[in-house]
């Protein structure tokens, strides 16, 4: 998986991400960053 970053519109993204266990395994991981109406960010 490559890291990558999907615009979702609205201020929303979606970051998807590698994540390896033992350096083999490639289970993956992803988070959301939201922009709220006052300009400030959420990150989770």
């Amino acid at each position: 998986m490559t890291d990558k970053i999907h615009d979702l519109g609205a201020g929303f993204w979606n970051i998807r991400g590698s994540f390896r266990i033992g350096g083999v395994l490639n289970i993956g991981t992803q988070c959301s960053l939201i922009q709220l109406n006052s300009g400030k960010f959420i990150f989770g």
